[in-house]
């Protein structure tokens, strides 16, 4: 599911205006996931569609929400058909841990590495269950973010959150 923030089309009236303005802003990829096993709402989706909804996402950016499926063969595609159809500057998703052992419910880890694989003890939403298996072949094992997040969590701490590096 995507959505382009409400704001966005009130804010612009005609496509003139909004296409030189629009062009200047960055464009932010913000993802979350379905919910899964005993999450009947999924924490990381809600919290970007209430964030949509009370205008805490900044009006000098662009944003598109994306739901990701929990489903292995699907989870990729609907990522990559939102990342080639926005064109974003910086991706950013959320997730929750769902009970991973070594980890703290009220904490929020911020990953510094994406790994090229596929790995969960319980079954995604269509059952299926994988060892380390890549996502993409023949692709790194793993990217680095490129992004700052000592801000990033230095915010979050003086905020109030516990925050972690993952």
């Amino acid at each position: 599911m995507f959505q382009a923030s409400r704001w966005e089309a009130a804010r612009f009236p005609g496509p003139a205006a909004a296409t030189s303005i629009l062009m200047t802003r960055p464009r932010v990829l913000l993802t979350g996931f379905e919910p899964f096993g005993s999450f009947k709402v999924n924490p990381s989706w809600a919290a970007l569609k209430l964030a949509q909804a009370d205008g805490l996402l900044q009006k000098n950016a662009r944003f598109l929400l994306a739901e990701i499926p929990v489903d292995y063969a699907r989870a990729f595609s609907v990522f990559d058909k939102a990342a080639r159809m926005f064109k974003p500057q910086v991706a950013v998703s959320f997730g929750v841990h769902g009970g991973l052992e070594g980890r703290e419910l009220a904490t929020i880890y911020i990953e510094r590495i994406a790994r090229n694989r596929d790995q969960a003890a319980k079954p995604d939403n269509a059952g299926q269950v994988r060892g380390r298996q890549a996502i993409i072949a023949n692709a790194p094992k793993s990217l680095r973010t490129r992004y700052v997040l000592r801000g990033l969590r230095s915010r979050l701490s003086s905020a109030g959150f516990e925050a972690k590096f993952s």
